[in-house]
C-alpha cells in the first residue's frame, strides 16, 4: 500500500486519483477537515506532524510519497520562520516517523531549488541557498 501525504495539493491529488483509478492499494492525507470522512482518507497536519493514525504500520503501508508542504512562494519569503518549520524542520520529522513505522519516504521537492542559471542539474547538484 501507498500512503500520499497531502492529497489536495496538484501533485498529490494527481498521484492520488491515478492510483485509485487502476486499483492500486492507496491511502491518504489531508489538513483539510471536510475531506477526512473521505474513503481512505486521514487527518495529517504538517504544522504538528503526527502519524499515530498508523498504529504500527498497521495498514502495511510501503512507501509514502510527501506532496505536503508550504508552497505559496510569497508566504514562504515573508515568513521564513513558518516556511523553515513546515518545508525543513517538521518535513524531516515526518520522515523519521515514517523510517520508525519502516515506510520508505519518497520526497517530492520544488523547482525553485535551483537558481537557474544552469539547465544540466542532477540530483547532486548543489543547491541555490539566495534562491530559498
Amino acid at each position: 500500500m501507498i500512503l500520499i501525504i497531502g492529497i489536495k495539493g496538484l501533485i498529490g491529488k494527481k498521484i492520488f486519483e491515478h492510483l485509485k483509478s487502476i486499483n492500486y492499494p492507496t491511502l491518504g492525507t489531508t489538513h483539510i477537515d471536510k475531506f477526512v470522512n473521505e474513503v481512505s482518507t486521514f487527518y495529517f497536519d504538517l504544522s504538528s506532524p503526527d502519524l499515530k493514525f498508523l498504529k504500527n504500520n498497521r495498514y502495511n503501508i510501503s512507501h509514502a510519497v510527501i506532496c505536503s508542504a508550504e508552497t505559496n512562494i510569497d508566504k514562504c519569503k515573508t515568513d521564513e520562520n513558518y516556511s523553515n518549520l513546515i518545508n525543513v524542520t517538521n518535513t524531516i520529522k515526518l520522515i523519521e516517523q515514517l523510517i520508525k513505522y519502516q515506510i520508505t519516504p519518497i520526497f517530492l521537492s520544488s523547482d525553485l531549488v535551483f537558481d537557474g542559471k544552469r539547465t544540466d542539474y542532477t540530483e547532486n547538484s548543489h543547491y541555490s541557498a539566495q534562491t530559498v
